[in-house]
C-alpha cells in the first residue's frame, strides 16, 4: 500500500477520482485472486462512518474522532484507539452482511448455530 496513490498521474475532477480508485480496485482484484487461491472469500464492506461510529453504543458524529489515533464517543464516553474502533465497526458490518445472507462466521447456516445453542441450554 506504500505510495499507492502516487502511482497514478495527478489530474483534476472526475478523472482524478477514477485514477485514484483504480489502484484500490487493482488491490481488491489481487486480494480476491489470492483469496481464491487459498480457499478464502474476500468481501467488500462499506467503510462509510466506521471511524466516526461508536462500536459500543452506535452513536455517530465527526466529533467522536478527537485526533488521528483517538476515538472518544460523545454520547457514552467510550474511548479506544481510533483504528481499533473502526476495525470493530467493519467487522460488525461484515457479520451483519453474513447474517442477512443466512451464513454464520463458521460457514454454516445461522439457524443451525442458534438451534444448537438452544438445544444445549435445555
Amino acid at each position: 500500500l506504500t505510495h499507492i496513490r502516487a502511482r497514478v498521474s495527478q489530474r483534476h475532477g472526475q478523472q482524478s477520482r477514477r485514477l485514484h480508485s483504480w489502484s484500490f480496485a487493482q488491490l481488491r482484484a489481487f486480494l480476491e485472486y489470492k483469496g481464491e487461491e487459498c480457499g478464502q472469500r474476500v468481501v467488500a464492506v462499506d467503510p462509510r462512518h466506521t471511524s466516526q461510529t461508536c462500536n459500543r453504543c452506535g452513536y455517530t458524529a465527526k466529533s467522536n474522532r478527537k485526533s488521528q489515533g483517538v476515538f472518544m464517543c460523545g454520547q457514552c464516553g467510550y474511548q479506544l484507539n481510533a483504528d481499533l474502533n473502526g476495525a470493530r465497526n467493519v467487522r460488525d458490518k461484515y457479520v451483519v452482511n453474513l447474517a442477512s445472507l443466512g451464513t454464520s462466521l463458521a460457514g454454516g447456516s445461522l439457524s443451525d448455530g442458534l438451534s444448537s445453542q438452544v438445544s444445549q441450554e435445555t
